[in-house]
């Protein structure tokens, strides 16, 4: 088969990020299968006033997503309701019945081929996979059948912003501990997919029948570009090595998230590993080799239990092994979690004192 694909290294590749509307299933089939039963309640109610909400609340949507409004949750509904002269509760229940609810049976038969093997490939291979959609989608990836090892909607609390936006994928990041360069998106719309993973510094693939110079393209989940994962999956998969600069990004992220959630800001968590890693590389050398070694051994810790080093865990498990490490009374254990315990906190303010001499520094912020 033909296909638009650039390769994709995925030795490089530890996070694996999918949208979930055109991506995972055939939007058109579903949209095909809901038309038939919007047209079967138009001709039994003798009314078109589902279909017209339907329509302008996509339309509100689209023009909200492009002003990349904070207070799309609630304008999405309102402005729907004002173009369509109608209650913000009928339009609420309208989306929830026909977007939220009555597609999920259509779902599984709308999967695209080829997706199931993907996911398979990628859990057995040890990678991440993550699930970002604009729509809520925990419902409608347990009816696709596909298990994602995080799942974030536009529509959750902490983002609440709309594609193009990266606050989704910042979040995942954050919630991963993995880097953008090493992670992939993997969506079907340039404006919307692409345009957050470039924003975030990560790429991306979409699923297109044409060639676009912003990324690479495929047309099915049977092209060449994955058969590297998943033959490589079907030959035993890849073994993933302990990383000493990995397992320190993994450890900083689980502690930012215990001890100081309110500073895990995307933009900032790069250079608190930095600011880690910095202070590892000037410590005394028997020292510095004592925590590389320690360190490196606990990335290798789960391994009998898994398969899988410390970074490449799921975030709860992390958590685990970090707060079972911590309360050791093994005080070796311990003391590793204490020391990049310290020096992210250490590393949050040093970060806070480096904004405000900026700011006192800039007349801007006068």
């Amino acid at each position: 088969m033909k296909q638009h694909s650039q390769p994709v290294f995925w030795n490089d590749i530890d996070l694996v990020i999918f949208d979930l509307d055109g991506t995972l299933y055939n939007q058109r089939r579903l949209r095909t299968c809901m038309a038939l039963n919007l047209l079967h309640v138009s001709v039994k109610t003798r009314s078109l006033k589902t279909l017209n909400v339907l329509r302008i609340y996509r339309q509100c949507r689209e023009t909200l997503a492009e002003g990349a409004l904070v207070d799309f949750m609630n304008r999405q509904f309102e402005d729907t309701a004002m173009r369509c002269g109608c209650s913000v509760v009928e339009v609420r229940e309208v989306v929830d019945e026909w977007i939220e609810q009555r597609p999920l049976i259509y779902l599984r038969a709308c999967r695209y081929s080829g997706i199931e093997a993907l996911f398979d490939a990628l859990h057995r291979s040890g990678r991440t996979i993550a699930v970002f959609s604009d729509y809520s989608a925990a419902a409608k990836l347990e009816a696709l059948s596909l298990k994602a090892d995080l799942v974030v909607s536009a529509t959750d609390g902490d983002v609440q912003r709309l594609k193009p936006d990266p606050a989704g994928l910042y979040k995942i990041l954050n919630a991963t501990g993995f880097e953008a360069s090493r992670s992939l998106m993997i969506g079907d719309r340039f404006d919307r997919d692409w345009a957050a993973a470039n924003r975030a510094g990560m790429p991306a693939i979409i699923k297109s029948r044409r060639r676009d110079p912003r990324c690479g393209t495929f047309r099915s989940y049977q092209d060449t570009l994955f058969q590297p994962v998943v033959q490589s999956a079907d030959t035993g998969g890849t073994f993933a090595f302990p990383s000493f600069e990995k397992c320190v990004r993994a450890i900083v992220n689980i502690l930012l998230r215990q001890e100081l959630p309110s500073a895990r800001q995307s933009e900032n968590v790069e250079s608190i590993v930095t600011y880690v890693l910095a202070t590892h590389a000037g410590m005394p050398d028997y020292l510095r080799l004592a925590f590389r070694i320690l360190t490196v051994v606990f990335d290798a810790w789960p391994y009998p239990a898994t398969g899988k080093p410390f970074h490449r865990l799921s975030s709860d498990r992390r958590e685990d092994q970090v707060n079972r490490w911590r309360s050791s009374r093994l005080q070796i254990r311990s003391g590793l979690i204490a020391f990049y315990r310290t020096f992210t906190i250490f590393g949050v303010y040093s970060e806070i004192y480096e904004q405000d001499v900026e700011c006192e520094g800039n007349p801007e912020h006068d």
